[in-house]
């Protein structure tokens, strides 16, 4: 007599394989889910990194190299320098002394002061008549790391570019030329903080 149907036996082996296929399956939607995300947060950092380095860099590459301050070797989270506006008698006009820097929004203490999940963030800020009454701050971003990104304040250099404990916003001479380093943060689809940073060399044209 021919038997017909499946055995317990037969059922439990059948629904091991699909168990397994499900939560292969799973892994699989979670694991490209997490690419996903991840790629999503990485472009878009790394977007907003280069189209700020690329505006600081635009400043920069006009400035007087006299005027430049201090832009010292060992780093430095602010930059003095003036635009020229034009020629008189052979000699270069100046326009009014400008400032970029960092700027932190909270205090640095490795707390979320402001609540915003983020830890010790700050800005970059552009001041127009630096140094005079009739000084003006106008801010270019914020989400700027703290410090540049594998740096933390231990009097080392933990990213092995030379220069120690440096900021989220670095400049450094090195020449005739400035270095620029930059470390923006933020957060991917799935609320984990994510970081990138951009550096490049300009030498002032005047």
């Amino acid at each position: 007599m021919r038997r017909s149907g499946f055995t317990l036996l037969e059922l439990a082996v059948a629904f091991g394989v699909l168990s397994l296929a499900i939560v292969a399956a799973a892994d699989l939607v979670s694991t490209t889910g997490d690419a996903l995300a991840r790629g999503a947060a990485t472009a878009s950092l790394d977007a907003k990194a280069n189209a700020l380095l690329a505006r600081i860099e635009r400043d920069l590459v006009q400035a007087g190299a006299e005027t430049l301050l201090p832009a010292a070797p060992a780093g430095e989270s602010a930059i003095a320098y003036r635009l020229a506006f034009g020629y008189e008698d052979g000699v270069t006009q100046w326009g009014s002394p400008l400032r970029i820097e960092f700027r932190a929004d909270e205090a640095q203490d490795g707390v979320d002061n402001d609540a915003d999940r983020f830890v010790d963030e700050a800005r970059i800020v552009l001041v127009r008549n630096a140094g005079t009454t009739a000084e003006t701050e106008t801010a270019w971003a914020n989400g700027i790391r703290s410090y540049l990104e594998g740096e933390v304040p231990n009097g080392l250099d933990d990213n092995g570019n030379g220069l120690v404990d440096e900021r989220g916003l670095c400049f450094a001479r090195d020449g005739e030329a400035i270095v620029i380093r930059l470390s923006v943060e933020g957060r991917d689809s799935r609320g984990r903080v994510m970081a990138r940073t951009v550096a490049t060399a300009v030498r002032p044209r005047n």
